[in-house]
């Protein structure tokens, strides 16, 4: 996912020459405060965000907090799963917290910064949290994304993009104005999630590997993808969310998403004849992380 990594330097001693060792880089925030949220309000907004220079973590817990810090930067809900998280203590799931933070730079929504902003988060984990955590790599349920009728019948809701996403994001690291899209459209190169009686999945200009993330966070199992589709698509899905083991944590505790009727497809009926393609279980190496200390928090 693609981390922030400090950088130790090492030196090769020599004969009459003493060398001192040199201390990692540490990237932290410039300003940071974490408080408890004692709000009993299971309406009230919650969840991250990391406007110009800022992170802003609303009512999560230490769990959710972890998961977002050690997951990818780049694309929208690729957070650790609740299983790649292990050794959670109670309060880990219960308590909240607010995070308000600053990088006090000026380098702001570029995926760099937000390798840095997550650099940051996870070092502020471990100043405030005295979180300690190492990887281990286990055999875990997972499904396998495939074709289901071969590439040439891919549904009427996965088509090739014509949004040239890389192209977009050079200019607009140019200096070109922001692209801007017709009142009621996506954003381009964009992929979210709307949940009602009808549960929207779409994107535009986006890779398998984005679908195959949202696919990720609503059945709460990591996704192999085996389509051998590449390039860009373009992604339209509706189906019925009700009972899907992700749904909760997208929606936050205590939310409910409406009922849909009878004559909406499930997620699984859906892939097949919107878009042709088909999620299969399976067993698969998932990496988690082992969470060897943690504290609760001193508060400023």
């Amino acid at each position: 996912m693609r981390v922030a990594r400090a950088v130790a330097c090492m030196f090769v001693a020599v004969v009459g020459i003493r060398l001192l060792a040199q201390a990692p880089q540490r990237l932290t925030f410039e300003v940071a405060s974490v408080k408890s949220n004692k709000s009993v309000d299971p309406a009230a907004n919650r969840g991250i965000g990391m406007p110009g220079n800022r992170f802003e973590a609303t009512d999560l817990t230490l769990h959710e907090l972890i998961a977002f810090g050690y997951g990818h930067p780049g694309i929208p809900f690729r957070r650790l799963l609740d299983d790649q998280i292990v050794g959670d203590q109670g309060w880990m799931t219960s308590d909240r917290f607010d995070v308000q933070a600053s990088t006090g730079d000026d380098v702001v929504g570029t995926a760099a910064a937000n390798e840095r902003k997550l650099g940051m988060l996870r070092q502020l984990l471990a100043d405030r949290f005295k979180l300690a955590v190492h990887h281990e790599t286990r055999t875990a349920a997972i499904y396998v994304l495939a074709l289901a009728h071969g590439s040439d019948k891919l549904g009427p809701g996965l088509r090739p993009s014509s949004i040239d996403c890389g192209a977009l994001a050079a200019a607009a690291r140019g200096g070109a104005p922001p692209t801007t899209s017709p009142a009621g459209s996506r954003p381009p190169c964009s992929a979210m999630i709307a949940f009602g009686p009808v549960t929207t999945l779409a994107g535009n200009g986006q890779p398998l590997s984005a679908l195959g993330d949202l696919l990720s966070r609503l059945t709460d199992r990591a996704i192999v993808d085996q389509t051998g589709l590449s390039g860009p698509f373009d992604i339209n899905l509706r189906f019925d969310a009700e009972g899907l083991p992700g749904v909760a944590a997208l929606v936050g505790a205590g939310r409910d998403i409406p009922h849909s009727d009878q004559t909406v497809s499930t997620l699984f009926t859906a892939l097949d004849e919107q878009l042709g393609l088909k999620l299969t279980p399976s067993r698969g190496p998932v990496d988690v992380i082992i969470i060897d200390h943690v504290e609760r928090p001193t508060e400023d």
